[in-house]
């Protein structure tokens, strides 16, 4: 546990610890196979960061202040969720919201707590996203571990994780390869079920195992099976299978299921990814991309022929000098969509730029070319950053004798760099103490359900 446990970690200890479920329910970890979502959330979660520390500080100051903050959280559904503003895709619901900055500290404020309106526009925040949103951002806290209490009794409760994962991870090592030698096909887990730990996904391929053996007059070959919460064939021409049934429901399903559809979208799926090579090539950028539901229309397919008939004819873009500049193809902006130039924008954050799919070639064009140089800088400057943390994670992970350090993707680089230089200024005293472990810098201290690692928060209490 942290020290002072900033930001979320100072709001968490209130009695519905609303926020820790929120950080639980976002963490870009558990969107590593959607990245559109991960990438979101991790903007949200920072964005987030930043209005908890104004809003502590009593209302922002200087030219920000006054400019609202927009929210937007990828998150799985969550039976009994009755969230409003949220969109469903597939498996995931999209939360969008726009809240006002923080409001200036009242005079008989208590110390610690939010001001009234801050804290109901939170409560909109955790209400959208299927949470109590009764807070209150109280000053009570449970009394947090410092790193020489908290380091011994993680170290020993990774070990035990482990432990118990080590027979489940060999067996699906071992049942995954059975499956692709023997039947030819693979199995894969969405992040909900991946979280509910090794022993639950060995008994599931075993279930699919077995479902497979019920239907061996079936041609399966080549399939790739997916088990999270529903039936269906996704645009990548993933077979979906509902981890909550059994083996004789899916020799069910898998019997009245007509594979074509998977390998025809397959086939689709890499026709599209080597045009999407060869036009990104062609215009010079360094990938075209877009989610997988916009890349089964056939919109998208369109907008990629044009896009190659004019680099045909044009060549790349400024002569090829945005080739680190990556380029997003989003829906078309609806009326009520806010926006600029519908739908073309440009990411500074993350560093790359989108455009509609309807979008004339010729418009593209112009896009790359105003706003590449903007997007270059961007990521450069985010290199520079990444280069630095480094060259810090290095440092200390030689000086401490780690086994592994890494830094967790909801962490701002800032927060992860002063957290290195203040474990390298304590080494000599953290070395024994922490030595061959393994340990992620995080926003709070835990250990990871398979323990794997030790998440260790970035301003704890040395």
């Amino acid at each position: 546990m942290s020290g002072r446990l900033a930001d979320v970690r100072t709001l968490v200890t209130d009695g519905s610890k609303v926020l820790r479920e929120l950080y639980k329910r976002v963490h870009p970890d558990l969107f590593h196979d959607v990245p559109h979502a991960r990438e979101a959330n991790e903007h949200s979660f920072k964005l987030l960061q930043e209005y908890l520390e104004f809003a502590k500080k009593g209302g922002e100051l200087g030219r920000t202040a006054g400019v609202p903050y927009k929210f937007r959280f990828f998150l799985y559904k969550q039976d009994g969720s009755e969230a409003e503003p949220a969109e469903q895709n597939g498996e995931l619901k999209k939360v969008e919201l726009i809240l006002p900055p923080p409001a200036r500290l009242d005079a008989g404020t208590a110390e610690g707590a939010l001001p009234r309106s801050t804290q109901k526009a939170l409560g909109r925040l955790f209400s959208a996203c299927g949470l109590s949103a009764d807070f209150t951002g109280g000053a009570e806290q449970d009394q947090p571990l410092n790193l020489r209490q908290f380091v011994p009794q993680a170290a020993e409760l990774a070990r035990q994780r482990q432990l118990s994962q080590r027979g489940p991870r060999h067996d699906i090592s071992t049942l995954r390869t059975a499956l692709r030698l023997g039947r030819q096909v693979t199995v894969g887990f969405a992040p909900s079920v991946r979280a509910r730990g090794a022993v639950v996904q060995a008994d599931l391929i075993r279930q699919v195992a077995a479902a497979l053996d019920k239907v061996q007059h079936l041609d399966v070959r080549g399939l790739r099976f997916m088990l999270g919460q529903e039936y269906g064939v996704d645009a990548e021409g993933q077979l979906w299978l509902d981890a909550s049934d059994n083996a004789l429901f899916w020799s069910g399903y898998l019997t009245a299921t007509d594979f074509s559809e998977c390998h025809d979208r397959q086939a689709t799926l890499k026709r599209i990814q080597l045009l999407e090579a060869s036009v990104a090539a062609s215009l010079g950028v360094s990938m075209v991309y877009s989610s997988p539901a916009l890349r089964a229309k056939p919109g998208y397919y369109s907008l990629l022929e044009r896009l190659a008939a004019e680099a045909s004819e044009l060549g790349a873009v400024a002569g090829g000098a945005n080739r680190s500049v990556p380029l997003q193809v989003v829906e078309d902006k609806t009326s009520e969509d806010p926006g600029s130039q519908s739908g073309f924008s440009t990411d500074t954050d993350f560093g790359f730029l989108s455009v509609p799919v309807s979008a004339p070639a010729q418009h593209v064009y112009k896009h790359i070319e105003a706003h590449g140089l903007e997007v270059r800088r961007a990521l450069a400057e985010r290199r520079q950053q990444h280069d630095k943390a480094e060259d810090l994670r290095r440092a200390l992970e030689r000086r401490l004798r780690l086994r592994r350090l890494s830094k967790d993707p909801a962490l701002s680089h800032e927060r992860f760099c002063r957290a290195c230089m203040r474990f390298l200024q304590r080494a000599d005293a953290l070395m024994p103490l922490m030595e061959g472990l393994e340990v992620r810098i995080s926003e709070a201290s835990m250990v990871s359900p398979d323990g794997a690692h030790i998440d260790i928060a970035w301003d704890c209490d040395i």
